[in-house]
């Protein structure tokens, strides 16, 4: 895998990305994007994730308030794998080893997708537009709060694009989702959101 790393880190690099161990990232239009390279325990498989997460968006956990400085791949609220956004015939062979020799090619020729995808989905804009059915498979959260999840994106967007009656509006429907779980500091936090427009 440290070969693969090596040589795509090229691409990564002229798209702006830093390399941190096996991931590359960047923060662009105030969102973090991320590559993780994960191979298995015994490396014998591997799979190329994409992560996007605004910056200073909290994470969704009970008890707690955290906003990831940087985030990693695994924490990112927007994941995919690679060859879900680009169909990549020699990703879905690299399940397992030795990866398909034209690996390192297909990853460099496709990432400009990977790129259009991440630019079209690190958008304040394109996030308020879209509905839970576009976004529900894509969103990385445990089932039973996807939606509150949801409610607090589409929020947080609102809130940085200057709508405050569409921010309260996800606001009060965040709320309203599966209030039996205690969220009480990342709803402290995200009530002092409001406040600021």
């Amino acid at each position: 895998m440290k070969t693969i790393i090596g040589e795509v880190k090229g691409i990564f690099s002229e798209y702006g990305y830093k390399k941190d161990r096996n991931s590359f990232w960047k923060i662009e239009n105030d969102f973090y994007k991320l590559i993780n390279f994960q191979h298995g325990a015994y490396g014998d498989y591997l799979f190329v994730n994409v992560g996007l997460h605004p910056v200073g968006l909290p994470s969704l956990y009970t008890g707690k308030l955290e906003i990831k400085e940087k985030p990693k791949e695994h924490e990112c609220i927007i994941r995919q794998r690679m060859e879900q956004i680009v169909p990549i015939p020699s990703l879905e062979k690299a399940l397992t080893f030795p990866a398909h020799e034209n690996i390192v090619q297909d990853i460099i020729f496709n990432f400009p997708k990977v790129e259009t995808w991440l630019k079209e989905w690190g958008s304040w804009e394109n996030i308020a537009n879209t509905h839970f059915d576009d976004i529900e498979k894509i969103i990385s959260v445990v089932p039973i709060i996807q939606k509150k999840a949801y409610f607090m994106l589409k929020y947080y967007c609102m809130i940085k694009l200057g709508r405050r009656s569409e921010a309260e509006k996800f606001l009060n429907a965040y709320s309203e989702e599966n209030s039996t779980m205690d969220f009480t500091l990342v709803d402290c936090f995200l009530n002092n959101l409001l406040s600021e427009i």
